[in-house]
């Protein structure tokens, strides 16, 4: 199951690259494995929006690089060292490809990987729900209940438009419980503007979130003014009884958006393990010479108090990691902590 679902991003991320906008860097540049190096390596130093957020040094990294590059390095040689090159940034919004043997790389996917791992979306069907829904062809959302507990449970692993028009029917269906359970987990982001408006669905009120700076110069300063984020009041109703999310290393960009919507409201709790720390937009897909693509971070997130976020994540306010000897026992410590903390301080269930 692990290669057939690798497989299938792996397909994504290629139909993604082959239907992008070509972006290619310079004027007839000259095809060497030296200059293609030169290029991929500037392009980073001037246009990612991450290095100051992510205390990264790019400059270290050419001093390490460069030398190992000369006129007889192949193009599978090539690849491979700018895979380690963005390996450092750690930041899965970054992947090169190239075409010709098909060959993708996305950086942190690795530590993704592993989040995985200890997620068993049978053994939580299984042991803890009742009535299970699946509302997505896609297999991208579920709904259903705790067992013998009045708390709701979503499922959510990508975030689509037509999301919006689900929870909101989710909420209706919940109307009776007393706690609402939002997993998370493996969630590998997708739209944007659609995490904030269901964030919205369960809005106390307008809160100041944070603030976005794009990058739009070459130099390492060069970012536009900060633009302020509020929290939203979406809908006719909004739920504003308990809510928990839960969430790992592998829950991703507009997932972590709509975690940083959430916890906001007072009512919220994040129980888990940090996210991923992959909030920014991303370029167009940039092309080079020898025909290898890439696409990066081009967005600084900021707090409030002017912290950033991108590289940290959303921190949750209960930390808890699964073990994968607790799951192969059929154990989620991760949702019977969120059930636990219900009861603990709500007296739910």
């Amino acid at each position: 199951m692990k290669n057939l679902v690798q497989l299938l991003f792996l397909l994504l991320m290629i139909g993604a690259f082959y239907s992008c906008e070509r972006t290619l860097i310079g004027e007839d540049p000259e095809n060497t494995p030296q200059n293609n190096f030169e290029l991929f390596w500037n392009e980073y130093n001037e246009r990612y929006g991450l290095f100051h957020a992510r205390g990264s040094n790019w400059d270290s990294i050419y001093q390490v690089y460069r030398p190992l590059v000369n006129s007889t390095t192949s193009m599978d040689q090539l690849f491979d060292i700018f895979s380690e090159m963005v390996d450092y940034l750690d930041d899965s919004h970054v992947s090169i490809f190239e075409r010709r043997t098909g060959k993708l790389f996305i950086s942190g996917f690795e530590k993704n990987e592993e989040a995985k791992e200890i997620m068993d979306r049978k053994l939580v069907e299984e042991s803890y729900l009742k009535e299970v829904q699946v509302r997505d062809e896609a297999n991208l959302f579920v709904q259903s209940m705790i067992k013998d507990k009045p708390i709701g449970y979503i499922y959510w692993k990508g975030v689509e438009s037509y999301h919006d028009d689900m929870f909101a029917e989710a909420l209706t269906a919940f109307n009776n419980e007393e706690a609402i359970i939002i997993d998370l987990r493996s969630n590998r982001g997708g739209d944007g503007i659609t995490s904030r408006r269901i964030a919205g669905r369960f809005s106390d009120g307008e809160h100041f979130i944070h603030t976005v700076k794009n990058k739009i110069g070459p130099g390492e300063n060069d970012f536009s003014e900060p633009i302020k984020f509020f929290t939203e009041v979406i809908g006719d109703q909004q739920w504003t009884k308990p809510v928990i999310l839960l969430t790992n290393r592998a829950s991703i960009s507009a997932a972590e958006d709509f975690t940083l919507n959430m916890k906001a409201f007072s009512h919220v709790t994040q129980i888990g393990d940090i996210t991923a720390g992959d909030f920014s937009n991303t370029s167009l897909h940039r092309f080079f010479p020898n025909g290898i693509e890439t696409i990066y971070s081009t967005q600084w997130y900021q707090l409030p108090d002017g912290s950033a976020i991108d590289g940290i994540g959303n921190i949750p306010d209960i930390e808890v990691i699964n073990k994968l000897e607790d799951v192969q026992n059929g154990i989620d410590e991760v949702l019977e902590t969120a059930i636990q903390f219900l009861k603990d301080e709500y007296g739910i269930g």
